[in-house]
This record gives structure tokens, C-alpha cells and sequence, in this order.
């Protein structure tokens, strides 16, 4: 049945949000680890690097973890319409792959 909950589908994308939303806020830890010790030192590239890298991270963690949110929103309540236009309809177009 298309409207039936699946608790099993639902419990595994509360876990993956949860599971980036700890990755996210790790890499935003050593970006801010990152960003004290520049800040007080002399600016090396590599460095800079290095802490861009953690903020990308962060933002690709924190994105994964909407999208896994949102399918969990959209499994017990939304499915009489796709996902995409789920996504379309609650103005997070920019999730849609």
C-alpha cells in the first residue's frame, strides 16, 4: 500500500540525519579549532585549506541531513505525492539531486 508507513524506512533516515548532524557539528568543532589557531598565528595556506575542507564537510553533512529529514516527514505524512514534489511544495527545491 502506497500511504502505509514504514517505521523501518522511517527509524534508518532518523538515524542517518542524527549520524550527520554529529559529522556536521565534528567538522564545524575542527573549523572552529582551525579558525583560533589562524587567527593567532601567521595565516598559512595550508591551513586555510584545511579549514575550508572542514567547512564543506559540514555543509555537505548538514544538506544529507535535511534531505534524510525531510524523506522522514514526507514517509508519514506526504506520500500521496512524490518526493521531489514534496520537496518543490515545502520550498526545498535546492535538495532535489
Amino acid at each position: 500500500m502506497k500511504n502505509e508507513v514504514d517505521f523501518k524506512y522511517i527509524e534508518e533516515k532518523r538515524g542517518m540525519a542524527i549520524n550527520a548532524i554529529d559529522r556536521a557539528c565534528e567538522s564545524l568543532r575542527m573549523a572552529l579549532t582551525l579558525a583560533n589557531t589562524i587567527a593567532s598565528q601567521n595565516v598559512v595556506p595550508y591551513e586555510a585549506g584545511q579549514l575550508y575542507e572542514q567547512l564543506d564537510e559540514a555543509e555537505a553533512a548538514i544538506v544529507g541531513a535535511r534531505l534524510d529529514l525531510e524523506k522522514v516527514f514526507w514517509a508519514t505524512g506526504g506520500k500521496e505525492i512524490g518526493f521531489e514534489e514534496w520537496l518543490r511544495g515545502r520550498g526545498f527545491s535546492r535538495l532535489i539531486a
